[in-house]
């Protein structure tokens, strides 16, 4: 297994939006999660590792405006779309680095995960 793999996720970052509850029961968002299976799939397709042990992670946002958004929860998604399929718990992580920018021509995400 290698110590570090890196993937680049084309598509406008969609950051984590909070929990809907409808009749008792929580949900989350069509568009938060149609984004953490998109991250999921490309890891996988690029055939990403699991990675066992502690890791630290680099996460590189290219969003499309410059509208305010949270660097938080567009970080949240993305490590959510990676449990289970690069790592299997985000209390893995030791060290999260991020970023993010001004990105019209192509918007994603810059993944990096490595062992720590």
């Amino acid at each position: 297994m290698p110590d570090r793999f890196s993937v680049f996720i084309p598509g406008s970052p969609v950051p984590k939006q909070r929990p809907r509850v409808v009749n008792g029961r929580a949900y989350t968002p069509r568009k938060t999660r149609q984004w953490e299976n998109t991250v999921g799939w490309w890891w996988k397709s690029k055939q990403g590792p699991r990675f066992e042990g502690p890791i630290a992670v680099k996460l590189d946002f290219y969003y499309p405006t410059a509208r305010r958004v949270d660097l938080d929860n567009l970080a949240k998604a993305v490590l959510d779309g990676l449990q289970s399929v690069a790592f299997e718990d985000d209390a893995q992580i030791v060290r999260l680095e991020l970023s993010k920018r001004v990105e019209r021509e192509l918007p994603g995400v810059m993944v990096t995960v490595e062992e720590a």
